[in-house]
Protein backbone atom coordinates (compact mmCIF):
# COMPACT_ATOMS: atom_id res chain seq x y z
CA UNK A 1 0.00 0.00 0.00
CA UNK A 2 1.36 3.54 -1.05
CA UNK A 3 2.39 5.63 2.34
CA UNK A 4 0.54 8.34 0.13
CA UNK A 5 -2.93 7.45 1.70
CA UNK A 6 -1.43 8.94 5.19
CA UNK A 7 -1.10 12.42 3.39
CA UNK A 8 -4.64 12.26 2.05
CA UNK A 9 -6.32 11.47 4.59
CA UNK A 10 -6.76 15.25 6.34
CA UNK A 11 -7.51 16.64 2.88
CA UNK A 12 -10.19 13.97 2.69
CA UNK A 13 -11.96 14.54 6.06
CA UNK A 14 -11.39 18.35 6.82
CA UNK A 15 -14.93 18.87 4.47
CA UNK A 16 -16.57 16.75 7.23
CA UNK A 17 -14.96 18.24 10.47
CA UNK A 18 -15.87 21.24 8.80
CA UNK A 19 -19.67 21.02 9.05
CA UNK A 20 -18.92 19.98 12.36
CA UNK A 21 -17.00 23.12 13.30
CA UNK A 22 -19.37 24.40 15.72
CA UNK A 23 -19.95 21.48 17.66
CA UNK A 24 -16.36 21.10 19.64
CA UNK A 25 -17.53 17.59 21.52
CA UNK A 26 -17.57 16.22 17.78
CA UNK A 27 -15.04 18.17 15.93
CA UNK A 28 -12.81 17.55 18.25
CA UNK A 29 -12.28 13.93 19.11
CA UNK A 30 -13.10 13.18 15.39
CA UNK A 31 -9.83 15.68 14.44
CA UNK A 32 -7.81 13.79 17.34
CA UNK A 33 -8.67 10.47 16.26
CA UNK A 34 -7.63 11.25 12.71
CA UNK A 35 -4.26 12.66 13.86
CA UNK A 36 -3.30 9.55 16.28
CA UNK A 37 -4.37 7.13 13.56
CA UNK A 38 -1.96 8.63 11.24
CA UNK A 39 0.47 8.64 13.81
CA UNK A 40 -0.04 5.06 14.36
CA UNK A 41 -0.24 3.98 10.31
CA UNK A 42 3.29 6.05 9.89
CA UNK A 43 4.30 3.72 13.07
CA UNK A 44 3.42 0.21 11.46
CA UNK A 45 3.84 1.25 7.87
CA UNK A 46 6.70 0.52 5.62
CA UNK A 47 8.38 4.19 5.06
CA UNK A 48 12.07 3.32 3.81
CA UNK A 49 10.28 4.20 -0.36
CA UNK A 50 9.70 6.62 -2.49
CA UNK A 51 6.26 7.37 -3.76
CA UNK A 52 5.36 9.42 -7.07
CA UNK A 53 2.13 11.89 -7.80
CA UNK A 54 1.39 13.86 -10.62
CA UNK A 55 5.00 14.73 -11.29
CA UNK A 56 6.01 15.02 -7.45
CA UNK A 57 8.42 12.19 -5.69
CA UNK A 58 7.88 12.07 -2.10
CA UNK A 59 10.54 10.37 0.11
CA UNK A 60 9.34 8.71 3.27
CA UNK A 61 12.37 7.36 5.19
CA UNK A 62 13.15 6.51 8.77
CA UNK A 63 13.73 10.34 10.06
CA UNK A 64 10.82 12.03 8.40
CA UNK A 65 8.53 9.09 9.55
CA UNK A 66 9.74 10.03 13.09
CA UNK A 67 9.37 13.86 12.40
CA UNK A 68 5.72 13.06 11.20
CA UNK A 69 5.07 10.76 13.93
CA UNK A 70 5.96 13.35 16.37
CA UNK A 71 4.01 15.98 14.08
CA UNK A 72 0.33 13.84 14.38
CA UNK A 73 0.84 12.99 17.76
CA UNK A 74 1.54 16.99 19.46
CA UNK A 75 -1.62 17.46 17.17
CA UNK A 76 -3.50 14.86 18.64
CA UNK A 77 -3.09 16.83 22.10
CA UNK A 78 -4.18 20.26 20.60
CA UNK A 79 -7.29 18.45 19.15
CA UNK A 80 -8.29 17.06 22.50
CA UNK A 81 -7.51 20.14 24.22
CA UNK A 82 -9.83 21.94 22.09
CA UNK A 83 -12.16 19.58 22.56
CA UNK A 84 -12.94 20.46 26.04
CA UNK A 85 -11.68 24.16 25.99
CA UNK A 86 -12.70 25.74 23.18
CA UNK A 87 -9.63 27.71 21.13
CA UNK A 88 -12.27 29.58 18.44
CA UNK A 89 -14.73 27.38 15.86
CA UNK A 90 -12.41 27.59 12.65
CA UNK A 91 -9.47 25.54 14.83
CA UNK A 92 -10.76 21.63 14.15
CA UNK A 93 -10.65 22.23 10.25
CA UNK A 94 -7.63 24.81 9.65
CA UNK A 95 -5.71 23.48 11.61
CA UNK A 96 -6.37 19.78 10.41
CA UNK A 97 -5.76 20.82 6.70
CA UNK A 98 -2.45 22.41 8.45
CA UNK A 99 -1.19 19.85 9.42
CA UNK A 100 -1.70 17.80 5.81
CA UNK A 101 0.04 20.50 4.10
CA UNK A 102 3.22 20.30 6.93
CA UNK A 103 3.48 16.95 5.92
CA UNK A 104 3.36 17.12 2.62
CA UNK A 105 6.13 20.08 2.85
CA UNK A 106 8.21 17.03 5.14
CA UNK A 107 8.09 14.56 2.42
CA UNK A 108 8.04 16.14 -1.05
CA UNK A 109 11.64 15.77 -2.24
CA UNK A 110 11.64 19.08 -3.99
CA UNK A 111 12.15 21.68 -1.67
CA UNK A 112 10.08 24.01 -4.12
CA UNK A 113 6.54 21.92 -3.12
CA UNK A 114 8.05 22.06 0.47
CA UNK A 115 7.81 26.15 0.56
CA UNK A 116 4.85 25.92 -1.28
CA UNK A 117 3.19 24.15 0.71
CA UNK A 118 4.24 25.70 3.79
CA UNK A 119 2.98 29.08 2.41
CA UNK A 120 -0.19 27.39 2.63
CA UNK A 121 -0.28 26.24 5.94
CA UNK A 122 0.68 29.73 6.83
CA UNK A 123 -2.33 31.13 4.85
CA UNK A 124 -4.20 28.85 7.29
CA UNK A 125 -2.75 30.08 10.60
CA UNK A 126 -3.55 33.68 9.75
CA UNK A 127 -7.66 32.60 10.61
CA UNK A 128 -6.90 30.81 12.95
CA UNK A 129 -4.92 33.57 15.00
CA UNK A 130 -7.96 35.46 14.23
CA UNK A 131 -10.11 32.61 15.70
CA UNK A 132 -13.49 34.48 13.78
CA UNK A 133 -13.01 37.94 16.17
CA UNK A 134 -13.14 40.60 13.81
CA UNK A 135 -11.63 43.10 16.15
CA UNK A 136 -8.65 41.54 16.11
CA UNK A 137 -6.60 41.76 13.08
CA UNK A 138 -3.68 43.08 14.34
CA UNK A 139 -1.86 39.55 15.41
CA UNK A 140 -3.20 37.86 11.79
CA UNK A 141 -1.72 40.66 9.99
CA UNK A 142 1.60 40.76 12.00
CA UNK A 143 2.21 37.15 10.68
CA UNK A 144 1.22 37.52 6.94
CA UNK A 145 4.44 40.39 6.83
CA UNK A 146 7.15 37.38 7.53
CA UNK A 147 5.07 35.11 5.73
CA UNK A 148 4.55 37.33 2.97
CA UNK A 149 8.32 39.12 2.77
CA UNK A 150 9.87 35.04 2.91
CA UNK A 151 7.81 33.41 0.48
CA UNK A 152 8.70 34.83 -3.26
CA UNK A 153 12.67 34.48 -2.10
CA UNK A 154 12.51 31.37 -1.20
CA UNK A 155 10.38 30.22 -4.15
CA UNK A 156 12.92 31.34 -6.35
CA UNK A 157 15.94 29.79 -4.31
CA UNK A 158 13.90 26.06 -4.01
CA UNK A 159 13.66 26.22 -7.78
CA UNK A 160 16.97 27.07 -8.27
CA UNK A 161 18.26 24.93 -6.19
CA UNK A 162 15.87 22.19 -7.33
CA UNK A 163 17.40 22.30 -11.06
CA UNK A 164 21.04 22.29 -10.63
CA UNK A 165 23.92 22.13 -8.15
CA UNK A 166 25.74 24.99 -7.94
CA UNK A 167 29.84 25.12 -6.68
CA UNK A 168 29.85 27.05 -3.74
CA UNK A 169 31.99 30.16 -4.99
CA UNK A 170 29.91 31.46 -7.37
CA UNK A 171 27.93 34.13 -7.20
CA UNK A 172 24.13 32.60 -7.00
CA UNK A 173 25.70 30.26 -4.65
CA UNK A 174 26.56 32.86 -2.12
CA UNK A 175 23.26 34.50 -2.94
CA UNK A 176 21.35 31.15 -2.54
CA UNK A 177 23.28 31.43 1.05
CA UNK A 178 22.15 34.51 1.89
CA UNK A 179 18.30 34.12 0.92
CA UNK A 180 17.98 30.96 2.47
CA UNK A 181 18.95 32.92 5.93
CA UNK A 182 16.89 35.43 5.74
CA UNK A 183 13.98 33.42 4.72
CA UNK A 184 14.30 30.63 7.02
CA UNK A 185 14.96 33.40 9.76
CA UNK A 186 11.71 35.08 8.33
CA UNK A 187 9.50 31.82 9.25
CA UNK A 188 11.11 31.06 12.31
CA UNK A 189 11.40 34.47 13.75
CA UNK A 190 15.13 34.51 14.69
CA UNK A 191 17.03 37.09 15.52
CA UNK A 192 16.24 40.33 14.23
CA UNK A 193 12.89 39.08 13.12
CA UNK A 194 11.86 38.28 16.67
CA UNK A 195 9.18 40.93 16.84
CA UNK A 196 6.81 39.17 14.23
CA UNK A 197 5.25 36.51 16.21
CA UNK A 198 4.81 38.19 19.30
CA UNK A 199 1.28 40.22 18.61
CA UNK A 200 0.42 36.78 17.02
CA UNK A 201 0.99 34.90 19.89
CA UNK A 202 -0.82 37.87 22.14
CA UNK A 203 -3.81 37.28 19.86
CA UNK A 204 -3.82 33.66 19.28
CA UNK A 205 -5.38 31.23 21.27
CA UNK A 206 -3.19 28.95 23.18
CA UNK A 207 -3.29 25.92 21.33
CA UNK A 208 -3.04 28.48 18.32
CA UNK A 209 0.03 29.58 19.97
CA UNK A 210 1.20 26.15 20.30
CA UNK A 211 0.57 25.20 16.62
CA UNK A 212 2.32 28.24 15.69
CA UNK A 213 5.70 27.42 17.78
CA UNK A 214 5.70 23.43 18.08
CA UNK A 215 4.67 21.61 14.87
CA UNK A 216 4.63 24.98 12.18
CA UNK A 217 8.07 25.72 13.66
CA UNK A 218 9.81 22.14 14.22
CA UNK A 219 8.69 21.59 10.18
CA UNK A 220 10.40 24.75 9.02
CA UNK A 221 13.32 23.62 11.35
CA UNK A 222 13.40 20.05 9.88
CA UNK A 223 13.31 21.38 5.94
CA UNK A 224 16.17 23.51 6.67
CA UNK A 225 18.06 20.02 7.50
CA UNK A 226 16.39 18.77 4.71
CA UNK A 227 17.67 21.14 2.62
CA UNK A 228 21.10 20.57 3.79
CA UNK A 229 21.38 16.99 3.85
CA UNK A 230 19.79 17.43 -0.14
CA UNK A 231 22.48 19.70 -1.05
CA UNK A 232 25.80 18.50 0.46
CA UNK A 233 27.61 21.71 -0.56
CA UNK A 234 25.35 24.21 1.07
CA UNK A 235 26.09 22.29 4.41
CA UNK A 236 29.46 22.31 3.68
CA UNK A 237 29.33 26.02 2.82
CA UNK A 238 31.01 28.15 5.62
CA UNK A 239 29.10 31.53 5.38
CA UNK A 240 25.44 28.69 6.15
CA UNK A 241 27.66 27.55 9.37
CA UNK A 242 28.25 31.17 10.33
CA UNK A 243 25.11 32.88 9.48
CA UNK A 244 23.84 29.54 11.72
CA UNK A 245 25.85 29.94 14.50
CA UNK A 246 25.40 34.10 14.20
CA UNK A 247 21.29 33.78 14.42
CA UNK A 248 21.53 30.76 16.77
CA UNK A 249 23.68 32.97 19.38
CA UNK A 250 21.28 35.84 18.92
CA UNK A 251 18.52 34.23 19.56
CA UNK A 252 19.82 32.89 22.55
CA UNK A 253 21.17 35.73 23.93
CA UNK A 254 18.10 37.61 23.25
CA UNK A 255 15.45 35.48 23.85
CA UNK A 256 16.81 34.93 27.46
CA UNK A 257 17.66 39.10 28.25
CA UNK A 258 14.33 40.13 27.32
CA UNK A 259 12.61 36.87 28.79
CA UNK A 260 13.70 38.93 31.99
CA UNK A 261 11.54 41.89 30.96
CA UNK A 262 8.05 40.45 30.58
CA UNK A 263 5.07 40.34 32.63
CA UNK A 264 2.51 38.95 29.79
CA UNK A 265 2.89 35.37 29.27
CA UNK A 266 2.10 35.19 25.43
CA UNK A 267 5.78 37.45 25.66
CA UNK A 268 7.44 35.34 27.63
CA UNK A 269 6.38 32.37 25.43
CA UNK A 270 7.63 33.89 22.53
CA UNK A 271 10.96 35.33 24.12
CA UNK A 272 11.25 31.42 26.21
CA UNK A 273 10.64 29.96 22.38
CA UNK A 274 12.79 32.05 21.18
CA UNK A 275 16.37 30.80 23.03
CA UNK A 276 14.93 27.61 23.09
CA UNK A 277 15.01 27.94 19.30
CA UNK A 278 18.40 29.43 18.75
CA UNK A 279 19.79 26.31 20.30
CA UNK A 280 18.70 24.36 17.33
CA UNK A 281 20.15 26.59 15.18
CA UNK A 282 23.14 26.54 17.18
CA UNK A 283 23.74 22.63 17.14
CA UNK A 284 22.79 22.84 13.46
CA UNK A 285 25.10 25.25 12.76
CA UNK A 286 28.11 23.28 14.28
CA UNK A 287 27.13 20.18 12.64
CA UNK A 288 25.70 18.87 15.54
CA UNK A 289 21.97 17.51 13.51
CA UNK A 290 21.38 14.87 16.32
CA UNK A 291 21.49 17.42 19.13
CA UNK A 292 19.20 19.89 17.15
CA UNK A 293 16.82 16.93 16.32
CA UNK A 294 17.00 15.78 19.94
CA UNK A 295 15.94 19.39 20.62
CA UNK A 296 13.05 20.33 18.38
CA UNK A 297 11.08 17.27 19.75
CA UNK A 298 12.00 18.40 23.49
CA UNK A 299 10.72 21.51 22.21
CA UNK A 300 7.34 20.27 20.91
CA UNK A 301 6.90 18.65 24.22
CA UNK A 302 8.04 21.97 26.19
CA UNK A 303 5.50 24.19 24.21
CA UNK A 304 2.25 22.13 24.41
CA UNK A 305 2.85 21.22 27.76
CA UNK A 306 3.30 25.46 28.86
CA UNK A 307 0.31 26.48 26.37
CA UNK A 308 -1.88 24.00 27.89
CA UNK A 309 -1.60 25.36 31.28
CA UNK A 310 -1.20 28.71 30.80
CA UNK A 311 -4.48 27.97 28.42
CA UNK A 312 -6.16 25.99 31.37
CA UNK A 313 -4.84 29.32 34.04
CA UNK A 314 -6.54 32.05 31.67
CA UNK A 315 -9.56 30.07 30.58
CA UNK A 316 -9.97 29.58 34.86
CA UNK A 317 -8.95 33.00 35.38
CA UNK A 318 -11.74 34.44 33.27
CA UNK A 319 -14.31 33.25 35.42
CA UNK A 320 -13.30 34.96 38.53
CA UNK A 321 -12.64 38.30 36.44
CA UNK A 322 -8.99 37.94 36.65
CA UNK A 323 -6.59 37.95 33.80
CA UNK A 324 -3.01 36.99 35.34
CA UNK A 325 -1.71 33.22 35.32
CA UNK A 326 -1.41 33.59 39.47
CA UNK A 327 -5.02 34.21 40.03
CA UNK A 328 -6.26 30.90 40.10
CA UNK A 329 -2.71 28.88 40.45
CA UNK A 330 -3.60 28.13 43.62
CA UNK A 331 -7.08 26.36 43.31
CA UNK A 332 -5.72 24.42 39.96
CA UNK A 333 -2.28 23.11 41.14
CA UNK A 334 -1.91 20.65 38.45
CA UNK A 335 -2.37 23.86 35.65
CA UNK A 336 0.33 25.52 37.99
CA UNK A 337 2.74 22.81 38.09
CA UNK A 338 2.71 21.80 34.65
CA UNK A 339 3.14 26.17 33.76
CA UNK A 340 6.11 25.94 35.67
CA UNK A 341 7.63 22.54 34.35
CA UNK A 342 6.72 23.62 31.24
CA UNK A 343 8.92 27.07 31.54
CA UNK A 344 11.39 25.25 32.59
CA UNK A 345 11.40 22.64 30.41
CA UNK A 346 11.49 24.71 27.47
CA UNK A 347 14.54 27.22 29.62
CA UNK A 348 16.60 24.17 29.85
CA UNK A 349 17.51 24.28 33.30
CA UNK A 350 19.10 20.72 35.09
CA UNK A 351 16.85 18.13 35.37
CA UNK A 352 15.07 18.78 31.87
CA UNK A 353 15.53 17.31 28.82
CA UNK A 354 17.34 20.84 27.26
CA UNK A 355 20.04 20.80 29.98
CA UNK A 356 21.23 17.40 28.35
CA UNK A 357 21.22 19.26 24.98
CA UNK A 358 22.72 22.44 26.19
CA UNK A 359 25.69 20.33 28.08
CA UNK A 360 26.03 17.95 25.08
CA UNK A 361 26.62 21.51 22.43
CA UNK A 362 28.57 23.42 25.06
CA UNK A 363 30.88 20.81 25.52
CA UNK A 364 30.86 20.27 21.35
CA UNK A 365 31.81 24.05 21.36
CA UNK A 366 34.04 24.29 24.49
CA UNK A 367 37.68 24.32 22.28
CA UNK A 368 36.04 27.29 19.93
CA UNK A 369 35.60 29.64 22.85
CA UNK A 370 33.98 29.22 26.52
CA UNK A 371 31.57 32.39 26.25
CA UNK A 372 29.86 29.70 24.15
CA UNK A 373 28.79 27.23 27.44
CA UNK A 374 28.25 30.43 29.39
CA UNK A 375 26.13 31.94 27.14
CA UNK A 376 23.53 29.01 27.13
CA UNK A 377 23.74 28.70 30.98
CA UNK A 378 22.87 32.66 31.28
CA UNK A 379 19.93 32.09 28.72
CA UNK A 380 18.20 29.28 31.02
CA UNK A 381 18.86 30.64 34.47
CA UNK A 382 17.11 33.82 32.44
CA UNK A 383 14.30 31.74 31.43
CA UNK A 384 13.77 29.93 34.11
CA UNK A 385 14.01 32.94 36.79
CA UNK A 386 11.20 34.35 34.44
CA UNK A 387 8.61 31.73 34.97
CA UNK A 388 9.37 31.16 38.43
CA UNK A 389 8.54 35.01 38.94
CA UNK A 390 5.22 34.85 36.65
CA UNK A 391 3.55 32.94 39.51
CA UNK A 392 3.73 35.42 42.40
CA UNK A 393 1.47 37.73 43.47
CA UNK A 394 -2.14 37.87 41.42
CA UNK A 395 -4.71 37.89 43.86
CA UNK A 396 -6.58 34.54 44.93
CA UNK A 397 -9.42 33.30 42.85
CA UNK A 398 -13.24 33.07 44.15
CA UNK A 399 -14.73 30.87 41.98
CA UNK A 400 -13.47 27.06 42.02
CA UNK A 401 -12.27 25.67 38.18
CA UNK A 402 -14.89 23.95 36.48
CA UNK A 403 -14.92 19.99 37.11
CA UNK A 404 -12.97 18.60 34.34
CA UNK A 405 -10.60 15.79 34.32
CA UNK A 406 -9.74 15.48 30.60
CA UNK A 407 -7.20 18.84 30.80
CA UNK A 408 -5.64 17.77 33.73
CA UNK A 409 -5.54 14.22 32.47
CA UNK A 410 -3.74 16.06 29.51
CA UNK A 411 -1.34 18.15 31.76
CA UNK A 412 -0.42 15.68 33.61
CA UNK A 413 0.61 13.12 31.35
CA UNK A 414 2.82 16.19 29.66
CA UNK A 415 4.44 16.72 32.71
CA UNK A 416 5.41 13.28 33.44
CA UNK A 417 6.86 12.98 29.53
CA UNK A 418 8.89 16.06 30.22
CA UNK A 419 10.32 15.00 33.46
CA UNK A 420 11.00 11.05 31.43
CA UNK A 421 13.00 12.72 29.07
CA UNK A 422 15.15 14.52 31.41
CA UNK A 423 15.89 11.76 33.46
CA UNK A 424 16.13 8.86 31.16
CA UNK A 425 17.65 11.52 27.80
CA UNK A 426 19.37 8.35 26.54
CA UNK A 427 16.88 6.62 24.31
CA UNK A 428 15.66 9.48 22.44
CA UNK A 429 19.02 11.16 22.38
CA UNK A 430 20.26 7.52 20.42
CA UNK A 431 17.37 7.64 17.91
CA UNK A 432 18.06 11.43 17.45
CA UNK A 433 21.53 10.12 16.91
CA UNK A 434 20.27 7.44 13.89
CA UNK A 435 18.29 10.10 11.88
CA UNK A 436 21.15 12.30 11.96
CA UNK A 437 23.47 9.30 10.49
CA UNK A 438 20.09 8.94 8.12
CA UNK A 439 20.70 11.94 6.79
CA UNK A 440 24.06 11.68 5.96
CA UNK A 441 25.35 14.13 8.83
CA UNK A 442 28.24 12.19 11.64
CA UNK A 443 26.03 13.73 14.49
Amino acid sequence: MSPLWVLAVPFVTAPLVYLARRASRLAGPISAAISLGLALSALILPWATRAELMGWTFVFDTPRQAVYIVLQLGMAGLFLYGWRISQGWSFFPFALMASALLGIALTSQRLLLSILALELAGLLLVFLIQSGARERTRGALSFLVPWFLAGPPLVYIARTLDQAALPPETAPARFIAAGLAVGFGLWLGTVPFQGFPLSALEDSPPMVSALLLGPYRIIIAALLVLALAQHPWLAADPRIAFLLQGAGGLSILVGGVLALLQSSPAVLLAYAALADLGVVLLAVGTGRVDIALYQLALHLGAVVLLTMSWGALRYYGALNGHHGVAAVANRTPWAKWGYLLGGLALAGVPLSGGFISRWALARSLAGTSPLWGALLVGAAAAVGLSYLRQLNGGGEAVVDPPAERWVPGLVLALMVLNVGLGLVPVPLLDLARTWAQGLGFSG
